[in-house]
């Protein structure tokens, strides 16, 4: 039974040991995030030009003779 106390608290040990820092809590250099992005009220969505091309709406003009 002792023995069995014993493992129990040798895993637990080692799993508690497990939990903690690994690395710095700064963020990398040169990493981008977080990032900053523009108020949803001040982006103004994109609209498609009349002269961009769009393969779904053209259908295929061939000679049917």
């Amino acid at each position: 039974m002792t023995a069995r106390v014993a493992a129990a608290l040798m895993l637990a040990a080692l799993a508690a040991a497990a939990c903690g820092k690994r690395g710095t809590l700064e963020p990398p250099e040169g990493s981008t995030y977080p990032r900053t992005y523009p108020a949803p009220e001040t982006v103004v969505p994109q609209t498609d030009s009349p002269d961009s091309t769009d393969s779904t709406d053209d259908a295929p003009t061939g000679s049917t003779t």
